[in-house]
């Protein structure tokens, strides 16, 4: 009787076990399903978070052609200015030999 009586005890102690176990996973379950959100924000900012680097990446190669572009065009500007000046005084030159001659 004594041995049925542990049986009996130890069968309690592993029910109450079982359902505090039960109780434990439906609360995990429950806050798992609770981060579910937050863990799709979380994917989502990440995403976003990679396609602003790229973004960014690819704006500074633009801006560095950029910027690449508008040296060439400063030195090219420099250059038809030396150009337009020389022709200038070249014309003037021209006219002052004209007004001699006459």
């Amino acid at each position: 009787m004594a041995r049925s009586l542990e049986k009996s005890l130890f069968l309690i102690e592993e029910t109450w076990r079982s359902e505090g176990l039960a109780t434990q996973l439906a609360a995990t379950r429950q806050e798992v399903a609770d981060l579910a959100p937050a863990t799709r924000e979380v994917v989502d900012l990440r995403v976003r978070e990679r396609d602003a680097r790229d973004d960014t990446h690819e704006a500074e190669e633009k801006l560095a052609a950029l910027i690449k572009r508008v040296r060439m065009d400063a030195v090219e500007a420099e250059r038809l200015q030396k150009e337009q000046d020389d022709l200038f005084w070249a014309i003037e030159e021209l006219r002052m030999r004209i007004d001699l001659a006459h």
